[in-house]
C-alpha cells in the first residue's frame, strides 16, 4: 500500500458504489417457519470499516481519504461526509425496520436513549448524541 494518492476523487466514490453493490448481494438466513427451515435473503449492512476493507482487499488504503490526513486529501473531505452519511443513513434504516439490531447499530451512530419522567409521569425518550449534526 503506498501513501500517495492512487485514486481520484470519482474513482473513490466509485469504489464506494463497487462496496454497495457487493454488500447488495444477498446473505441468506435460515429461520424456522410453520415447521419448515427456510432461507431468508438479507442485505448486509454498510460499515466505514467494511468500506476499507473492500478498499483494501483492491489495494488502497482508504483511512487517509477519509481522515484528510495532513491535510493532503482535502478535495476528498465533501466525498468522505457523502460516505459516512449513505453508512449511516443505512444503518438507521435498517435498524428502525429492524433488519439488524437497533441497540448495535445506536452503538455504531453513538447515539444514545434517555428516559427522563416528568411530572404528569409520562416519560419522554430522547435520543442523544455526542457528535454535530455535520459529522454524520
Amino acid at each position: 500500500m503506498s501513501s500517495k494518492k492512487d485514486l481520484t476523487p470519482e474513482q473513490y466514490f466509485q469504489l464506494f458504489e463497487d462496496y454497495k453493490e457487493v454488500m447488495k448481494a444477498p446473505r441468506y438466513q435460515t429461520v424456522a417457519n410453520y415447521g419448515k427451515l427456510i432461507e431468508l435473503p438479507h442485505e448486509r449492512p454498510l460499515t466505514l470499516k467494511g468500506f476499507c476493507a473492500y478498499g483494501y482487499s483492491k489495494g488502497y488504503s482508504l483511512s487517509n481519504y477519509i481522515k484528510n490526513t495532513n491535510g493532503n486529501y482535502t478535495e476528498y473531505i465533501s466525498l468522505s461526509k457523502r460516505i459516512k452519511t449513505c453508512i449511516h443513513a443505512q444503518l438507521l434504516e435498517l435498524g428502525l425496520l429492524n433488519l439488524i439490531n437497533a441497540n448495535l447499530t445506536c452503538r455504531i451512530l453513538d447515539l444514545n436513549e434517555v428516559e427522563t419522567p416528568n411530572q404528569n409521569n409520562d416519560i419522554r425518550v430522547t435520543i442523544v448524541t455526542d457528535k454535530p449534526l455535520n459529522e454524520f
